[in-house]
């Protein structure tokens, strides 16, 4: 439902591999009354089911790089009437900018069974993922600059090329945060998106008689893991590091920092974003009944009924801290004068005391919706509403910079004295109730066996989850402010129209062409973190 959300990439959850059958896709505005959230177009990932039997299996490894995938899939009948498929992958490797370890590792394993009725069938489906796969972020590059601020963004930055290397390596990649309870927990930069997924899910469809199709779709994920990366978010000179810098590690290990020694000339500042994803579980389910009406003279009216729900888990622990790194792919740690074993501000990223925030959230849809389509030998209509009500309830915990002992030595020394350690304060509070009715009407016309031109217009909305937490619209029960609505519901109202033309018969083979207008209307609503003008050097 919420696929946007702060460090929780949907694509994260979901790995292809040859399990999958075919990825189905609608875009534009049909799409704002198909499903909740999916104003801009919907992708459907379809998976094997076993009826046509088979399977394959297939080992690849890299080339240039190391890595090594295995996948497999097989599908066949259990019975007459009952049949399976199941398969994953399993990769390790990925090293794909040489970082000295396995960036990628872990993989999954799909199934389903189906057994089918004479008027329909049930199918259960499940799905288990463990995986780890690395996470880049911005690198430094070179930028030329006339004296006027007009310059050249470049690739690189000395020997570094931000596009082929990266600061992770063996030197840089482990490290120590303080989680919103108060534990010193280690990281290591090389889980990346660590992600693990259990998913049950089960699908009835069935002919109730009268030319009524009653179809009914149901799952549940649990998903929970950690989200690592480093970012790098300015630049160090030696002397920026301050007096008595040195290398923490690496060849150059406890020698001092000169402008001399120092790698490309400049240090990178990297913000280690460290997240635990402690439960982003969620539940939906989609019911609906369908009919179709036979009238005199061909045409026929297709009418569809509905109802869907979700109710979608975000907690969160937050904790970043902030590094100096050479800039260079076999990075090291650079210990600066406030450093504690090697990092220079534990949960200090971007020197913010503010960042060990815990989220605990809870979002909601019913959606009932409604659709007709009428079609005669020439000419197609039809249309769609959807009303969306939303609610979402929970809080944002603070922090504030205090002493730990991040090293356990019994004193406070260095960042020690700044750790960013939540308070248990409540910053933000969402208690709120929001709706919207979506809706779509469309058109098509025949003019010949293998042309037709169309239209439609539509109308819907996109829900904003975590990220309104920063909105400032809300009073402090977590209820909504006059006029705060329009800033968890961004409206995009569309309007195509096109021609298409299909299997026209040109030099013994089938063309197809399609052309379509389009214009459309969005609302956005934005918010950002950290603020500020660029503080990188130009070199």
């Amino acid at each position: 439902m919420f696929g946007d959300s702060n460090f929780a990439p949907a694509d994260g959850f979901v790995k292809a591999d040859s399990t999958l059958a075919r990825i189905e896709s609608v875009r534009g505005g049909t799409s704002s009354t198909l499903t909740t959230n999916g104003v801009g177009g919907i992708i459907n990932i379809i998976g094997k089911t076993g009826k046509q039997e088979g399977g394959s299996a297939a080992i690849t490894f890299g080339l240039d790089h190391d890595d090594m995938r295995f996948d497999a899939e097989y599908g066949g009948s259990l019975s007459e009437d009952m049949y399976f498929h199941l398969g994953g992958h399993f990769q390790q490797g990925g090293d794909y900018r040489d970082s000295g370890y396995d960036p990628i590792s872990g993989g999954q394993i799909r199934g389903t069974l189906t057994k089918e009725f004479e008027n329909g069938f049930v199918r259960v489906t499940g799905k288990w993922l463990d995986k780890k796969d690395a996470a880049y972020f911005p690198q430094l590059v070179s930028r030329t600059d006339n004296g006027s601020g007009v310059g050249v963004v470049g690739d690189s930055l000395g020997s570094f090329e931000a596009q082929n290397d990266s600061i992770y390596s063996n030197l840089t990649r482990n490290g120590i945060s303080v989680d919103g309870a108060g534990n010193a927990i280690p990281y290591d930069l090389a889980d990346g998106l660590d992600h693990k997924v259990k998913a049950i899910g089960a699908e009835v469809d069935f002919d109730l008689g009268s030319g009524i199709n009653f179809n009914n779709k149901v799952r549940y994920q649990d998903i929970k893991g950690r989200f690592l990366g480093g970012f790098t978010n300015g630049v160090s000179s030696a002397a920026d590091l301050g007096a008595g810098s040195t290398y923490f590690n690496g060849p150059n290990a406890g020698q001092a920092v000169t402008a001399a020694n120092l790698p490309n000339g400049i240090a990178s500042n990297v913000a280690v974003f460290d997240v635990e994803l402690d439960d982003m579980s969620n539940f939906a389910n989609e019911l609906k009944l369908s009919k179709a009406f036979d009238f005199d003279g061909g045409s026929t009216l297709d009418v569809t009924l509905g109802h869907f729900f979700m109710n979608q888990n975000l907690q969160q622990d937050w904790h970043w801290s902030e590094l100096r790194t050479t800039t260079e792919n076999d990075a090291a740690l650079i210990a600066t004068p406030q450093s504690i074993n090697g990092i220079h501000g534990v949960n200090q990223a971007f020197g913010w005391d503010g960042s060990n925030r815990n989220y605990d959230l809870e979002g909601q849809v019913s959606s009932p919706f409604a659709a007709a389509s009428w079609t005669n030998d020439a000419l197609t209509l039809d249309a769609s509403v959807r009303f969306d009500n939303m609610t979402q309830t929970g809080v944002r915990l603070e922090a504030a910079g205090g002493d730990f002992d991040v090293n356990n030595d019994g004193v406070i020394t260095g960042s020690e004295s700044s750790v960013s350690l939540n308070t248990g304060t409540v910053g933000a509070r969402a208690d709120l109730e929001v709706d919207n009715t979506a809706w779509s009407v469309g058109a098509n016309y025949r003019l010949y066996d293998d042309f037709s031109v169309f239209g439609r217009a539509s109308s819907g909305a996109s829900f904003n989850f975590d990220r309104a937490l920063d909105f400032g619209v809300r009073n402090p029960d977590g209820s909504l402010r006059p006029g705060g609505e329009d800033a968890y519901v961004d409206v995009a109202d569309q309007y195509e129209i096109g021609l298409k033309m299909q299997n026209r018969q040109i030099a013994g083979g089938d063309f197809d062409f399609y052309a379509t207008a389009f214009f459309t209307n969005t609302e956005e609503s934005n918010v950002e973190i950290l603020s500020g003008t660029p503080n990188g050097t130009c070199t």
